[in-house]
């Protein structure tokens, strides 16, 4: 039941306090590292050539997208007019949102943040450069992602249009065509290797596919049966796809459309009865979201840790509810708010937490992705003790929960 951070069904729509809007869309069924493996390069200028009219895929689905999530007004993707314009071949979009107004430049401002912020790998842009997006203007200052750019950085606009009441975005062919990471990866079904051993360097359970690539998974046990399920939190439709079992086949049990661009999943036992709910932490923020998957009234939010810190949960003293905490990459250092900090890793780490020995109590480790190797610490009153256990292969995502009901945490691996 400690929960790690690393998602048909009725499917219920969900607002906390008015902090996280309902999304549309699903799917048949992203822990601090979401299954995204790859990162593409800066984006190919290409300047138009011709008038296409007809809009692109992956412009569109920029559209649809940020519509969903954040709201605003659609003003367009073509004019050929603009000779030397993105528009001119369908592979820029506006989209409406008035500077001057608090609320609607707030909601850029978290569309703006999930695409170019550096992701958990350290990757520049990241968002902006799995989706193709080159270039980006809004309220007089521009960013060039394409790869001839040198500043990669918001400066100055100059042009006649100061673009106080829209967003204009530009993409790549590749971008707008759908041939990029975002879109390969959505396209892919991610492999499971799982053990129910800590001292297993393989997988002991059998191997099995669930969901889609561009997917943030996390586990859990949903049901108090039996051990944790797997569950996956689509990034762009901010929604949760919950399996009750770590295996293959069928829907998701439970779907709940839940938070923000930007948001990581987390999932805990927030109030003591033994099964696991889910919620979602909100850098640009730092703040914690719960929601309770019986319908029952949720903890109020709690601001905690600091900026580009990655969230985690865990049982910190043994009282049966999931408390809060974060992991901070700055400094490789683990912190509970229940109280301390614990620096443990290496730079380039992915934390992970659970109950290695089954004492009720959760505690810490890291998944180091250049050796494919699982750091396990276990800290008692008399001694420390890091256990070390190679799992997985290059390009792996670390993956725990309690497999077969014993109340040991485990390991696991996810591969595209």
């Amino acid at each position: 039941m400690f929960r790690r951070t690393l998602t048909v069904v009725a499917v219920v729509t969900v607002a906390l306090a008015g902090q996280l809007t309902a999304a549309s869309g699903a799917y048949a069924a992203s822990s601090t590292a979401g299954t995204y493996t790859g990162i593409d390069g800066y984006p190919l200028r290409q300047l138009p050539t011709s008038c296409i009219t007809t809009p692109q895929a992956g412009t569109v689905y920029l559209h649809d997208m940020v519509l969903a999530g954040a709201g605003g007004r659609h003003l367009g993707y073509t004019n050929c007019s603009e000779s030397t314009s993105y528009h001119r071949e369908s592979r820029a979009w506006d989209w409406g949102m008035n500077a001057s107004d608090g609320f609607e430049a707030a909601r850029v401002n978290e569309v703006l943040t999930w695409l170019l912020s550096t992701d958990e790998r350290g990757n520049a842009h990241a968002n902006a450069r799995r989706l193709g997006i080159g270039e980006i203007i809004w309220n007089r200052r521009i960013i060039s992602l394409w790869s001839s750019t040198s500043n990669k950085n918001w400066v100055s606009y100059g042009g006649s249009n100061p673009h106080t009441d829209h967003v204009h975005f530009s993409m790549s062919w590749a971008g707008a065509r759908k041939e990029t990471s975002f879109f390969r990866s959505r396209n892919s079904t991610p492999l499971f290797a799982l053990s129910d051993s800590l001292s297993s360097n393989a997988n002991t359970l059998p191997f099995f596919y669930y969901g889609f690539g561009a997917s943030e998974v996390i586990t859990g046990d949903w049901d108090s049966y039996l051990g944790d399920g797997i569950g996956l939190y689509d990034p762009t439709t901010w929604t949760f796809y919950l399996r009750n079992c770590p295996c293959t086949g069928g829907n998701a049990d439970v779907v709940v459309r839940l938070g923000n661009f930007g948001d990581k999943p987390i999932a805990g036992d927030w109030d003591g009865d033994g099964r696991d709910d889910i919620g979602v932490y909100r850098p640009s923020n730092q703040t914690f979201y719960f929601h309770m998957l019986d319908g029952d009234p949720a903890p109020a939010p709690i601001r905690y840790g600091d900026a580009g810190d990655l969230p985690i949960i865990g049982d910190w003293n043994g009282d049966g509810r999931d408390d809060i905490g974060v992991y901070r990459p700055s400094n490789i250092t683990f912190y509970k708010i229940t109280g301390g900090a614990v620096p443990f890793g290496n730079f380039g780490d992915i934390p992970i937490v659970g109950d290695w020995i089954t004492d009720g109590i959760a505690e810490i480790g890291v998944y180091r992705p250049s050796n494919s190797t699982f750091y396990f610490l276990t800290v008692s009153d008399t001694r420390t003790v890091t256990r070390v256990q190679p799992y997985g292969d290059p390009g792996a995502i670390p993956v725990i929960g309690d497999w077969n009901g014993n109340g040991q945490d485990t390991q696991g691996v996810i591969f595209l």
